[in-house]
């Protein structure tokens, strides 16, 4: 004789309502401003992933890289490389810091750029300032716009302060 499972249907309670995502934006006066170690320990991470991927996107083209070169073709070789490096940059560098606010290195070491109001939203011709302009001009000067940080009391940089940025440690909860 085989042993019957009766199958007893569960009772019908309703689904407790939950509340995922909040209209309150989240106010980053709360954090504490990102000193000069920790923000390059991020930007040591960002590089050391950003030559490969560079990498990556350049060697489908060096033979024709290449050829440009040996033939004499200076404008056009000049013109795919310099592609070639800042296509990568924006993919890398600008567009993550637009979105999220954060690369990779940034996320890995628990930083954010926000505005300098502390809203959450970036622009991203603001970011561009920030990330472009503002970076090189800071490596420009002997690396004295990155410094500037372990001076002042928000802890900018010369990129943020052209970009109108501060940079907070952030982790997510």
């Amino acid at each position: 004789m085989k042993n019957k499972i009766q199958l007893i249907p569960a009772p019908m309670y309703p689904a407790p309502k939950v509340v995922v995502h909040h209209n309150q934006k989240e106010d980053f006066t709360l954090y504490k401003n990102a000193g000069f170690i920790v923000r390059w320990y991020a930007l040591a991470i960002d590089l050391m992933l950003f030559a490969p991927f560079c990498l990556l996107v350049r060697l489908p083209f060096e033979t024709t890289i290449e050829y440009l070169g040996a033939f004499g073709h200076d404008a056009k070789y000049l013109g795919l490389s310099l592609l070639l490096l800042v296509v990568p940059y924006l993919i890398y560098f600008i567009l993550p810091t637009t979105f999220f606010g954060r690369t990779l290195g940034k996320k890995v070491v628990g930083l954010r750029v926000v505005r300098v109001n502390c809203n959450e939203h970036l622009e991203f011709n603001q970011v561009i300032l920030r990330e472009t302009l503002g970076k090189l001009l800071s490596t420009a000067l002997l690396l004295f716009g990155f410094i500037m940080v372990c001076f002042n009391a928000r802890k900018r940089g010369l990129h943020d302060y052209i970009g109108d940025t501060v940079v907070v440690m952030y982790r997510e909860r």
